[in-house]
């Protein structure tokens, strides 16, 4: 009985540590499942990492490609344009922002050195049309101190030929008018202008109703030409009527090489004109109109 009992124990202790064995594997395997679980975490937490990363790469190099895209065209844009016509828009919007806000875009824009001589027309004992007491000249000056105002302000050496109501002419003696005319060529000559702009006002009594302005140049100078067409057309919009240009035989065109021009801004002659011109805001519209068109010529 008693040798029965004890295999029993045996055998029940044999269950046991087999059971234990199991029990132990079956722990092992458990952890080996959760490290194996650990490690998958771990690596689809590197994985996704790595997609961002990509993703990432890819948009950097998509912006990369756009900017050199926009360079490239922004580059091309400025090799293709000419120096001349850069400068002109340049220029042209600096106006344009010294308009919006009431002043002058000073130092907006470098002119490269351009040189333009205004030549205010008569003065002195010298008054050139006049009617209901306005006088050519004094209407000439204030124009040309408004140009040159705007030539100034964008980079331009403006060189004047008259810059007050004086003539040029020293002393009101006989061949004052000769005189007049041989400094303002003299001045002309010595500053070797990309362009003359010379500022005058018309007069024909015979006909009061007539208006508008008038530009200009020498027959077979085709710079002149040009200069005149391109401060015609904004000279018309301007002034609310045609503005023509027109051959000229006078000895301010004549008596230089460089592209001349003769503006008549208006009637003095036509009273409605006459008030227009006396205004301070109409000669400003003038004055930009002539200023705009000598850059759509440079």
């Amino acid at each position: 009985m008693r040798a029965a009992r004890l295999q029993n124990g045996s055998a029940r202790l044999q269950k046991g540590e087999g059971r234990l064995q199991n029990g132990r594997a079956r722990l092992q395997n458990g952890r080996a499942r959760l490290q194996k679980g650990a490690r998958l975490k771990k690596e689809r937490v590197r994985l996704q990492k790595g997609a961002r990363l990509k993703k990432e790469r890819v948009r950097l190099q998509n912006g990369s490609a756009r900017l050199q895209k926009e360079r490239a065209r922004a580059s091309f844009s400025v090799r293709a344009l000419p120096w001349r016509a850069l400068l002109t828009w340049a220029v042209l919007a600096a106006l344009l922002l010294g308009m919006c806000f009431g002043c002058a875009a000073v130092g907006a824009a470098d002119a490269g050195g351009f040189t333009v001589v205004l030549d205010a027309g008569h003065g002195g004992v010298d008054p050139g049309v006049a009617a209901g007491g306005v006088r050519e000249s004094d209407i000439n000056l204030l124009l040309v101190k408004e140009l040159r105002r705007l030539f100034a302000d964008a980079g331009f050496r403006v060189v004047l030929t008259r810059k007050n109501a004086g003539g040029l002419y020293g002393l009101p003696t006989p061949g004052f008018k000769r005189r007049d005319m041989a400094e303002r060529r003299r001045i002309i000559r010595e500053a070797a202008p990309d362009l003359v702009i010379s500022v005058h006002q018309n007069s024909f009594p015979a006909q009061p109703s007539r208006s508008g302005a008038q530009v200009y140049y020498k027959k077979g100078d085709a710079a002149a030409s040009r200069l005149a067409a391109c401060i015609a057309a904004p000279l018309s919009r301007a002034c609310g009527g045609r503005c023509a240009a027109l051959v000229g035989d006078y000895y301010i065109l004549n008596c230089s090489a460089f592209p001349s021009v003769i503006v008549e801004c208006g009637f003095l002659s036509n009273a409605a004109e006459r008030k227009k011109l006396c205004s301070a805001a109409y000669r400003r519209t003038l004055a930009r109109a002539v200023f705009g068109g000598a850059l759509a010529f440079l």
